[in-house]
């Protein structure tokens, strides 16, 4: 075997997010093949660190923001240099590539893109974000996109060496968390079609969207669990009330039990405009239920080509409606149902492929 690889991981936290969920993964894989990850957090807490192995060492710097904690993330990496430092928010992402002259000279500096052009980054519009990444992301070593729609935007916005690599997902670990799929809490007993939804509450993922579909195409006995909060909260149960809806929506919030209504939906619904690759999509697929999203989602197409056959299905906004209308009520006696998500994106197969970019970066 080859000297095991020291991984440094930068991220503002640890909470709930999907670029967080890949991190915890991917450094959790990297520990199991024998290698050495480390994270480096501006701050430490966080629902996602419960989900890291023991064995992966946890630095907080104890500021507010990255910008803040730059200069304690340099003088960590300078004291202890790893063979990789990996990123994967945009603005951590930005900043490490200014610094990059400041880091250590033998360590590798691995970004990955977690969003497909973003609508917005803190405040700073798209075309700002697009042309700070084309100034600065050629700095880094290697750039890792989730799908080969990102990847192909990314190499003609910095013509830097960008690879694919799949987000993880342990799915035996995923499949364990599910208990009672068929009575969780928060939807109760009833005769219909379950649908769930699940992500921050923003405009980039339009639940309004959503629910309006949902009011066209589903019956009255048909109820949706949507999992998620953020600034839309408030708006989206007024459009709640407004389209009729009360007692046939729950708005669930954040929760950690929603593996199980995930597990035993007859279909997880995505009405996002943006993406990178999303996770829950992914963590779906793997509990056994399809999924149905919107065109918008570009990224998606190659994974629908891989997965069987019914279970990625892609339809114009206009019908998501028509696709509500039309789901069929899956037999949910053993919950979850067979995994529909290609190995591709099993855990240990990323995690291969991640050592494999990073070990031959490091004898470039």
């Amino acid at each position: 075997m080859t000297r095991p690889l020291e991984v440094c991981f930068v991220l503002p936290s640890l909470a709930v997010g999907g670029a967080e969920r890949v991190i915890v993964n991917l450094a959790n894989g990297l520990l199991a093949a024998g290698h050495a990850p480390r994270l480096l957090l501006t701050d430490a807490e966080g629902p996602l660190r419960a989900g890291l192995a023991a064995g992966v060492p946890v630095t907080a710097l104890a500021r507010r923001s990255v910008r803040a904690a730059l200069p304690r993330v340099i003088r960590h990496v300078r004291h202890r240099p790893p063979d990789v430092i990996l990123s994967t928010h945009t603005h951590v992402n930005l900043a490490l590539s200014a610094a990059r002259g400041l880091l250590p000279r033998e360590t590798r500096l691995v970004l990955r893109e977690p969003t497909h052009a973003p609508l917005e980054l803190e405040g700073r519009s798209t075309s700002a974000i697009r042309r700070a990444q084309h100034a600065l992301y050629r700095r880094a070593d290697l750039l890792l996109a989730s799908s080969r729609v990102l990847g192909e935007d990314l190499r003609s916005l910095t013509n830097a060496h960008v690879e694919l690599l799949m987000n993880p997902v342990d799915i035996a670990g995923l499949r364990r968390e599910v208990t009672d799929a068929q009575h969780h809490p928060s939807e109760g007993p009833h005769e219909g079609r379950r649908f769930v939804a699940a992500g921050r509450l923003t405009r980039q993922k339009a639940v309004e969207d959503l629910l309006t579909a949902f009011a066209c195409g589903a019956g009255d006995d048909d109820r949706l669990t949507v999992f998620g909060d953020g600034p839309e909260r408030e708006p989206l149960m007024r459009a709640i009330e407004r389209l009729s809806l009360t007692g046939r929506v729950v708005m669930a919030g954040v929760r950690d039990d929603h593996w199980a209504a995930l597990a035993s939906a007859d279909r997880f619904v995505l009405a996002s405009r943006r993406e990178g690759m999303p996770n829950v999509v992914l963590e779906s697929l793997a509990l056994g239920t399809p999924v149905v999203a919107t065109t918008d989602l570009e990224m998606l197409e190659e994974l629908a080509r891989m997965a069987p056959d019914g279970a990625v299905d892609l339809v114009e906004r206009s019908q998501l409606s028509s696709a509500i209308a039309e789901t069929v009520r899956r037999d949910v006696t053993a919950v979850p149902g067979p995994s529909l998500l290609p190995e591709e994106f099993a855990l240990h197969a990323v995690a291969q492929r991640l050592i494999a970019l990073l070990v031959s970066l490091r004898e470039t």
